[in-house]
């Protein structure tokens, strides 16, 4: 088994300024949303550690045009932009489902479900409540015997 603590970070562009997320309990599938604007333009960074190729990533459907940012004997650190152009917003009381797909050479595929509420980019009110999100860390395991990496802990920060 290899162990390994990916880190994922979102960012508003070009601003920089920070994504937040709220508890919504037991009432979805997970305990926590991360808020979105409709038709803005997002920073995703990836963060491995130890470091790691990093060969492919996409989110919700989008490939993902990777920068790798930082590497040392430690960790790496790979950018990329993403944006919510067309996307509508979610209907009360619903939350969206997206999928980050990192493909991690010599480990395998990891695939991190996220849940989203898109507001419309006029309500930058209700995303900028709740808790500020500084990045969500995993702790994973891969197998050889295996090409999907197993996702042990998320846990938000």
């Amino acid at each position: 088994m290899r162990h390994f603590r990916p880190t994922i970070s979102f960012r508003q562009e070009p601003s920089g300024d920070p994504v937040y997320c709220k508890v919504d309990g037991e009432r979805f599938n997970k305990p926590k949303t991360i808020k979105l604007m409709t038709e803005s333009s997002y920073r995703i960074d990836i963060t491995l550690k130890p470091p790691m190729t990093l060969e492919e990533a996409s989110f919700h459907g989008q490939n993902l045009e990777l920068v790798q940012k930082f590497g040392d004997s430690n960790a790496c650190v790979h950018s990329s932009n993403f944006n919510t152009n067309g996307l509508k917003p979610s209907k009360k009381k619903e939350r969206e489902t997206m999928v980050l797909s990192l493909k991690i050479k010599e480990v395998g595929l990891l695939q991190m479900e996220t849940q989203m509420k898109l507001y419309s980019a006029s309500s930058t009110q209700h995303c900028q409540w709740g808790t500020m999100l500084h990045g969500i860390e995993m702790e994973c395991e891969s197998s050889p015997e295996s090409d999907y990496v197993k996702i042990i802990k998320e846990i938000y920060r």
